[in-house]
């Protein structure tokens, strides 16, 4: 038995035009470092860019026995240049990850400090860059892209309706 055509041209124009209207940020890199008797492990968009929010969770390991270190809290900020842009304390997540979104406004060089802590007690704390790309593709057709994927998805999807509805009720006079 064949499928019907209206079930395969809507297969193909969900497969051509998914990839454009993915846009979930997922942790895509990790700097890593040393910290005395603990690993410190963030994880990072990637890419990130200017106006867009970026992921970051926070892990703390434990060198030996080997395994994820206990903290209350993640201290961080966020500097441009020589000023403080974004400081905040982030409470360790009991289920899931330790984490948070943040919205780099230009592009640029940017240093993260963060500390973990256990009570008031300082566990392990590092410093790292990130580096803030320029946001690509904002004209007209980029910010309408993902309005236009979806009309022509419920277009194609009542034409395949249509159709499969005109079939059967026209199978149903003849017989």
């Amino acid at each position: 038995m064949r499928a019907p055509r209206s079930i395969v041209a809507l297969t193909l124009l969900l497969a051509a035009i998914s990839p454009f209207i993915a846009s979930g940020h997922v942790t895509g890199r990790s700097v890593e470092r040393d910290a005395g008797a603990y690993l410190i492990d963030v994880g990072l968009s990637d890419p990130i860019v200017a106006g867009e929010p970026a992921y970051l969770d926070f892990k703390l390991w434990k060198k030996t026995p080997a395994g994820a270190a206990e903290y209350s809290d993640v201290w961080l900020r966020i500097v441009s240049a020589s000023s403080t842009l974004f400081a905040t304390g982030i409470h360790h997540a009991e289920i899931g990850n330790t984490g948070l979104l943040y919205t780099f406004e230009t592009p640029g060089t940017y240093t993260v400090y963060a500390r973990y802590e256990a009570a008031a007690e300082t566990r392990a704390e590092t410093t790292f860059e990130v580096t803030v790309l320029e946001k690509q593709g904002s004209g007209v057709l980029y910010k309408w892209l993902p309005y236009i994927a979806a009309a022509l998805i419920g277009a194609a999807f009542a034409l395949g309706l249509s159709y499969t509805y005109r079939r059967r009720k026209g199978s149903r006079m003849v017989s």
